[in-house]
Protein backbone atom coordinates (compact mmCIF):
# COMPACT_ATOMS: atom_id res chain seq x y z
CA UNK A 1 0.00 0.00 0.00
CA UNK A 2 1.27 3.65 -0.66
CA UNK A 3 1.47 6.17 2.02
CA UNK A 4 1.56 3.84 5.04
CA UNK A 5 -1.96 2.34 4.27
CA UNK A 6 -2.94 -0.53 5.67
CA UNK A 7 -5.87 -1.35 3.41
CA UNK A 8 -7.65 -0.66 0.23
CA UNK A 9 -11.22 -0.46 -0.62
CA UNK A 10 -12.80 -1.06 -3.74
CA UNK A 11 -16.39 -1.56 -5.15
CA UNK A 12 -16.64 -2.99 -8.55
CA UNK A 13 -19.60 -3.62 -10.24
CA UNK A 14 -19.45 -6.52 -13.67
CA UNK A 15 -22.42 -6.53 -15.85
CA UNK A 16 -23.37 -8.35 -18.75
CA UNK A 17 -24.43 -6.50 -21.79
CA UNK A 18 -26.70 -7.80 -24.46
CA UNK A 19 -26.46 -6.45 -27.76
CA UNK A 20 -28.59 -7.34 -30.85
CA UNK A 21 -26.82 -9.03 -33.64
CA UNK A 22 -23.96 -9.13 -31.46
CA UNK A 23 -22.48 -11.47 -29.31
CA UNK A 24 -22.83 -10.44 -25.03
CA UNK A 25 -20.22 -8.77 -23.40
CA UNK A 26 -18.70 -8.71 -20.02
CA UNK A 27 -18.50 -4.82 -18.69
CA UNK A 28 -17.42 -3.25 -15.75
CA UNK A 29 -17.18 -0.60 -13.50
CA UNK A 30 -14.82 -0.01 -10.80
CA UNK A 31 -14.16 2.69 -7.46
CA UNK A 32 -11.35 3.36 -5.45
CA UNK A 33 -13.47 4.17 -2.20
CA UNK A 34 -10.30 6.67 -0.55
CA UNK A 35 -9.55 8.47 -3.82
CA UNK A 36 -13.23 8.01 -5.74
CA UNK A 37 -10.82 7.30 -8.47
CA UNK A 38 -12.67 5.11 -10.80
CA UNK A 39 -12.71 3.02 -14.30
CA UNK A 40 -14.83 0.94 -16.48
CA UNK A 41 -13.27 -2.17 -17.99
CA UNK A 42 -14.20 -4.70 -20.35
CA UNK A 43 -11.07 -7.44 -18.91
CA UNK A 44 -10.73 -8.33 -15.21
CA UNK A 45 -7.13 -7.63 -16.02
CA UNK A 46 -7.41 -3.94 -16.56
CA UNK A 47 -9.35 -4.51 -13.43
CA UNK A 48 -6.61 -6.08 -11.68
CA UNK A 49 -4.08 -3.33 -13.36
CA UNK A 50 -5.97 -0.28 -11.56
CA UNK A 51 -5.86 -1.77 -8.30
CA UNK A 52 -2.05 -2.47 -8.48
CA UNK A 53 -1.54 0.96 -9.86
CA UNK A 54 -3.53 2.46 -6.53
CA UNK A 55 -2.11 -0.29 -3.82
CA UNK A 56 1.15 -1.04 -5.21
CA UNK A 57 0.25 -4.72 -4.79
CA UNK A 58 -0.03 -7.32 -7.44
CA UNK A 59 -3.04 -10.00 -8.06
CA UNK A 60 -0.75 -12.80 -8.08
CA UNK A 61 -2.79 -15.69 -6.82
CA UNK A 62 -6.21 -13.47 -7.80
CA UNK A 63 -6.99 -16.17 -10.42
CA UNK A 64 -5.80 -19.24 -9.02
CA UNK A 65 -8.85 -20.71 -8.16
CA UNK A 66 -10.63 -23.54 -10.54
CA UNK A 67 -13.57 -22.09 -11.88
CA UNK A 68 -15.92 -24.30 -10.80
CA UNK A 69 -14.73 -23.94 -7.53
CA UNK A 70 -14.90 -19.86 -7.14
CA UNK A 71 -16.90 -18.32 -4.34
CA UNK A 72 -17.37 -22.57 -2.65
CA UNK A 73 -16.13 -22.83 0.73
CA UNK A 74 -12.88 -24.97 1.33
Amino acid sequence: MRRGEDAASFVARIWLERHQNASPAWRGHIQHVQSGEERHFSKLTEMCAFMERLTDAGCDGLWDAEPGNIGMPQ
